[in-house]
């Protein structure tokens, strides 16, 4: 598994001391895993996943598939299209300008899944919420809590 979460942190441009940060594990258990010291914990591959869900989690494990879940893939093919279309137009060949960084694509493909992610929030209907919790003691008393607003 070390050798994926290392392809994993090269694609994503994260140092293993940022991506301890990121996911909320002391830096040292990344150090230890990256080594091969120590294998990784439930709780690490947990929070991997949790804090970067486009994490194909079967790949991760126990390396099948591709690194990036079918939906990611498909917001870097739909991506790789329009960097790729060609307008007709001759652009002046600059050498600074003439390709897309790999931090323009990286971009992109983050503005693409977080609006993705935006639409499926706004088709989630709250049908119900909580107006509030009552805790019954043995000894008759009662405590009422009501969420916060």
């Amino acid at each position: 598994m070390k050798e994926r979460l290392l392809k994993f942190l090269n694609m994503e441009n994260l140092s293993a001391t940022r991506f301890a940060d990121e996911i909320g594990v002391q830096r040292s258990s990344i150090s230890h895993i990256l080594s091969g010291r120590n294998k990784p914990s439930y709780d690490f591959i947990y929070k991997t996943l949790e804090k970067f869900s486009n994490i194909n989690a079967e790949w991760l494990i126990n390396g099948k598939g591709s690194m990036y879940k079918e939906d990611h893939e498909k917001v870097v093919n739909k991506v790789s299209e329009e960097l790729s279309f060609d307008t007709g137009v001759k652009k002046p060949e600059n050498k600074l300008n003439s390709e897309p960084t790999q931090e323009k694509v990286k971009d992109i493909i983050n503005k693409q899944v977080i609006e993705q992610k935006n639409i499926e929030k706004k088709n989630i209907i709250d049908v119900k919420s909580v107006e509030k919790v009552i805790i019954f003691f043995s000894d008759g008393k009662f405590k009422e809590y009501s969420p916060e607003e």
